[in-house]
Formats: structure tokens, C-alpha cells, sequence
């Protein structure tokens, strides 16, 4: 069963960490965490989880508006389909007019506790 369920986002015009964005993460029993990005751009749930689907909503207008940037994104959600067995963290590269994601390694970091864990 995993323990972890996290994402990071990188503003790709800085190519800096999306401080302080949004996020909420839907588990798959239905109920919601939410929380904000870290100085590193990183959020992620800490519990014994369950296996299945998990959607990341990203509060992208926001964001971009307290910065006073345009944005056609007022929210990115993201859902990712996770094994019961494992851990998962997405990683999401995000543009005011474009975002991509890919799965990413928590262990590219080994410090503990190193993604801020939503409540």
C-alpha cells in the first residue's frame, strides 16, 4: 500500500518552484486534502493509502493573478491512476498558456519530509 501521494510544480517561465500554489488532492474514497506548495514547489500526502485513482487540482488563477499574470487555466486538475503497492509523485510543469506532467522520484531527495504534507 503506498505511503506517500505527492506532486511538485516548476512555473516553467522562471523555471522556479511554484510557491504557494493551491493544491487539493481528491483520494480515492472520495475525501479531499488540501494544501500549498513548499519553497520547492512540492505538496504530497503522507498515510498507508490505498491503491487507485487520485486527482491533484491545481489552483493555477490564483496563483497567476497574485503575481499579476495572465493565465486560460483558472484550475489544472490531474488524475493519476496509483498501484496499491507503490508511491507515487507527478510531477507538473506549468505555463500560463500550456502545462505538462510527468511521474517523478521522490528518492532523486532522499532528506525525510522533504515535500510538505497536505492536511
Amino acid at each position: 500500500m503506498p505511503t506517500y501521494v505527492g506532486a511538485q510544480v516548476i512555473d516553467m517561465e522562471s523555471n522556479q518552484p511554484a510557491v504557494g500554489i493551491d493544491v487539493a488532492l481528491r483520494l480515492p474514497d472520495g475525501s479531499t486534502k488540501k494544501g500549498k506548495a513548499d519553497a520547492d514547489g512540492r505538496v504530497r500526502v503522507d498515510a498507508d493509502l490505498t491503491g487507485g485513482g487520485y486527482t491533484f487540482t491545481l489552483e493555477t488563477g490564483t496563483w497567476f493573478a497574485a503575481q499579476s499574470r495572465p493565465t486560460c487555466y483558472p484550475s489544472v486538475s490531474i488524475t493519476v491512476d496509483v498501484g496499491k503497492d507503490e508511491d507515487f509523485l507527478v510531477t507538473v510543469l506549468l505555463g500560463p498558456y500550456s502545462y505538462t506532467t510527468f511521474r517523478g522520484r521522490e528518492s532523486v531527495d532522499p532528506r525525510p519530509g522533504w515535500l510538505k504534507a497536505l492536511s
